[in-house]
């Protein structure tokens, strides 16, 4: 008996495994994100830093675009063209990881599911999953600049953090002759996002923005906070331990994914009123 239990177990898991999408529940900012079909083709998750999981959000529509198989409006058939769009190999081969978690083995062609390693993902080589019914995503960095970008006619762009300008001005061009859309999960730091808060005022890009908060952390369906690997339970306490030990001047943009810091003044708690004199002259 113990035996066939083991055997059933292992079954389940090799399951869960080859199919993750069906056994994973998402939270409120990431279902909303991937519900969002904008008549302008751009949508973004805006959010702070490792905590909402918005390139989980990102990979699953990823994953749903190439095998045709998205529950909330349709689609191109496939095959299809995916481009993931990240920072810098390293950062790819993150998300490569992520994708490889939630694609369905049974979806993909036996020489991508050999090539695949933790280690390196796909390869620096033009990096690549391909699908048994032709659909292929393609990881690519914004470091390559613009024109490494051009060229190619496809059916989505899937970015991950912030790109340069141009660099997002031609990923839509890319995506135009197909009527495909593109797709952004990100913090707005490290590169300037004016340009992209300036589309998304004017009505040109639809977004979900999901500030840390305890509701933010639970999963659709569960009264339970999400954990980190360790086991530490994203909790409200978790939260505010976050806002302890970050620079109050950076939360905003790093917890919160807001446009901008706060102002320079509330950097330091013990800064006020009485650290300003009139009376003081630097000769």
């Amino acid at each position: 008996a113990l035996l066939e239990l083991d055997e059933e177990v292992g079954e389940l898991a090799e399951s869960a495994a080859s199919e993750m999408l069906r056994w994973i529940r998402w939270t409120v900012p990431q279902d909303a994100w991937l519900r969002l079909n904008p008549p302008t083709g751009m949508k973004l998750l805006r959010a702070g830093n490792q905590a909402i999981g918005k390139t989980w959000a990102l990979m699953r529509e990823v994953v749903w675009r190439a095998t045709g198989t998205h529950p909330h409006y349709p689609t191109r058939e496939p095959p299809v063209e995916i481009w993931v769009v990240c920072t810098s190999w390293s950062q790819s081969v993150a998300i490569q990881q992520k994708f490889w978690t939630l694609a369905p083995r049974w979806g993909l062609t036996s020489r991508t599911r050999d090539r695949y390693t933790q280690r390196s993902g796909w390869g620096k080589d033009n990096p690549t999953a391909e699908f048994l019914n032709g659909s292929i995503v393609r990881f690519r960095t914004t470091n390559q600049g613009a024109e490494a970008q051009a060229g190619a006619t496809i059916d989505y762009v899937a970015i991950d953090e912030p790109p340069d300008e141009e660099v997002f001005r031609e990923l839509c061009k890319r995506v135009e002759r197909r009527g495909g859309q593109v797709g952004l999960s990100l913090t707005p730091v490290n590169r300037p996002c004016a340009w992209l808060r300036a589309l998304v005022d004017a009505g040109h890009m639809d977004e979900v923005h999901a500030t840390l908060i305890p509701e933010n952390l639970i999963p659709i369906g569960s009264n339970v906070p999400l954990r980190l690997g360790d086991g530490t339970v994203m909790d409200a306490a978790w939260i505010a331990r976050q806002r302890l030990v970050t620079p109050k001047r950076w939360a905003p943009v790093i917890l919160d994914g807001e446009w901008e810091t706060a102002p320079e003044g509330v950097f330091f708690d013990c800064f006020g009123a009485r650290h300003v004199r009139a009376d003081v002259r630097l000769d």
